[in-house]
């Protein structure tokens, strides 16, 4: 038996190098919840890591979005119990409404590369929740697939706000990601918190409509990164050239290439992106969670 507080715990969603995420109830009446934990070596190694969750919980208490993570609970000194094991430790845990359908990146792994209408219909939603984040005065600044998480209806949340920060924060030290950070980030003493989750929005959709990453890592000592950064156009005319791209319309090239753009000045905000003809392009809702539905509930590939 594992108890949180007085959350009884279910089962384990997910583990990260700090933190894990399990499924509990308060009671056997109770609806499930995700309940977000420091570990018991990350909190005896170094307590401010249960600040973060309280700093996750302040912000995620000031939004409301169909697309963003909603809180439930908070507690900052309750007691982690696992029987089973045998041990016990003082933690701060968050609770959050459940996100039954895993990761974005579980869809990718499970299908490669997505159709152009579903990778349209997460796009829409993912620019959704961070163009509401943005407006209500924060950043997220850890955009990436494993912070996309479906629910039952197989509609997106956006996840872990450990990071999030004001738009009018002065504290630009790199946090985030590697493989999704923006170029500015490396060699500015200031930058735009919003275009820097645009650039992150954009490998996103790469990944999304390639099946592939853009680069193996946002350094300078990566190739493909380095070329972007100081030669965009010879890097996509590489990348135009690969069998991944070969199909893709012009003007979803064109959006790749404006929220990818190395120089946050030239990136594509919001404004620009919702004028792209990619991006308009029609839906079909029911036929997007039809197919998504016999790929995540399809038995694994052996």
């Amino acid at each position: 038996m594992i108890k949180v507080g007085n959350y009884r715990v279910t089962s384990t969603l997910g583990s990260g190098l700090t933190s894990s995420v399990y499924l509990g109830k308060l009671n056997e009446e109770s609806d499930d919840v995700a309940i977000k934990v420091p570990s018991r070596r990350q909190v005896l190694q170094d307590p401010t890591i249960q600040d973060l969750l309280a700093h996750e919980y302040s912000i995620l208490s000031q939004l409301r979005h169909r697309h963003v993570i909603q809180p439930l609970d908070f507690a900052r000194k309750e007691l982690f119990l696992d029987a089973q094991r045998g041990f016990r430790y003082l933690t701060s845990f968050l609770v959050l409404e459940p996100a039954s359908q895993g990761e974005l990146s579980d869809l990718i792994t499970s299908s490669g590369k997505l159709d152009d209408q579903t990778a349209r219909f997460y796009f829409w939603q993912i620019l959704d929740a961070i163009d509401y984040v943005h407006c209500k005065g924060f950043a997220h600044r850890d955009i990436k697939l494993e912070n996309l998480v479906l629910d039952s209806n197989y509609d997106l949340k956006l996840v872990d706000f450990a990071f999030a920060c004001s738009l009018k924060s002065t504290n630009y030290r790199i946090v985030g990601t590697d493989l999704y950070i923006a170029p500015e980030v490396f060699g500015s003493r200031s930058f735009d918190f919003r275009k820097t989750d645009i650039f992150a929005l954009g490998v996103v959709l790469y990944v999304l409509v390639s099946g592939t990453q853009p680069f193996a890592s946002s350094r300078m000592n990566d190739r493909d990164y380095r070329l972007l950064v100081e030669n965009p156009a010879r890097f996509w005319t590489r990348k135009m050239e690969s069998e991944s791209f070969l199909e893709l319309p012009e003007s979803l090239k064109e959006l790749l290439k404006g929220i990818l753009h190395p120089d946050p000045r030239k990136r594509w905000g919001v404004k620009e992106i919702v004028l792209n003809e990619w991006y308009n392009q029609e839906v079909d809702e029911f036929e997007v969670k039809d197919t998504l539905k016999k790929i995540l509930e399809s038995p694994p590939h052996l």
